[in-house]
């Protein structure tokens, strides 16, 4: 499994993933995808109802923008 999925990886099959809601929970998911390379998992940031000072992940929106902000 990690052999394709190495493989989809390096022909550019890798998946963006948003994260929405709960920024904490979500800088752990974003914090393990890196930690697994093979699953082609790369997090571009997070939406929530308000920003959250703490987090890594960068801030794209709130929920309410969720669908611009996919568009974009």
């Amino acid at each position: 499994m990690r052999t394709l999925a190495h493989r989809r990886n390096r022909l550019g099959g890798g998946s963006r993933v948003l994260i929405v809601g709960a920024p904490a929970i979500g800088q752990h998911l974003a914090t393990e995808f890196t930690r697994r390379p093979w699953t082609g998992l790369n997090v571009v940031g997070y939406v929530n109802d308000y920003a959250e000072p703490s987090s890594n992940l960068t801030y794209l929106g709130s929920i309410d923008e969720l669908t611009q902000i996919i568009d974009a």
